[in-house]
């Protein structure tokens, strides 16, 4: 990095005074992983985290898992993005594990309270405890266990899949997480932020 303030990229208002300014970096990309355009420093080190959910999708689209499976945009969208444990998440996280004749105990997201706080209220009220299925990355470790399942099957039928092959498929020497991150427009960063790629602990 240079030392100079990344740009400002957004300002927030408070009628005519401005109330916060938020700086990043831009870099645009093609499927080529040539950089197309950029906005301040496109070599800084960015942690991608939640971002690479969607990224993580993309084989299941393009292997057709999604398709084979009848996952629609509802439970794609589900395992592109970050969850705040409410209800119909974690009924549609369960009824994927369902599709998939899985069980919860698969998920190796680890545990904790619902985002969502009147979900977590209702639960401590209950006297019940959170599960794997109240988990921000529970509907990216689905888009997982189905990519496992395709790479073990290639789709030729329902496979069964133990909790040791689902914690294999979180490590990046993974092939399945090899083929992710061998898309171009991904590589350099992914490379770049490994440990920062799987849920709820960091790779060294």
């Amino acid at each position: 990095m240079s030392g100079k303030y990344p740009s400002v990229l957004v300002e927030v208002t408070r009628g005519s005074e401005v109330e916060s300014r938020h700086r990043g970096e831009i870099a645009v990309v093609g499927s080529d992983g040539k950089l197309r355009s950029q906005l301040g420093d496109p070599e800084i080190l960015v942690c991608m985290r939640s971002l690479a959910k969607p990224f993580q999708v993309l084989p299941l689209i393009t292997t057709g898992a999604a398709a084979a499976f009848g996952f629609g945009s509802e439970e794609l969208a589900l395992m592109s993005g970050s969850l705040s444990g409410q209800d119909f998440q974690v009924d549609l996280v369960e009824k994927i594990l369902a599709r998939l004749d899985l069980s919860p105990g698969v998920l190796q997201c680890g545990i904790h309270s619902p985002l969502h706080r009147p979900t977590a209220q209702a639960l401590a009220q209950a006297g019940l405890k959170p599960l794997p299925l109240h988990h921000t990355c529970a509907g990216k470790q689905n888009g997982v266990a189905v990519r496992v399942m395709v790479s073990s099957s290639r789709i030729r039928g329902v496979v069964r899949l133990g909790i040791a092959d689902f914690r294999s498929a979180t490590e990046l020497a993974h092939p399945d997480d090899q083929r992710f991150i061998e898309q171009p427009a991904l590589m350099h960063v992914v490379q770049q932020c490994r440990k920062t790629l799987i849920c709820g602990r960091q790779e060294r």
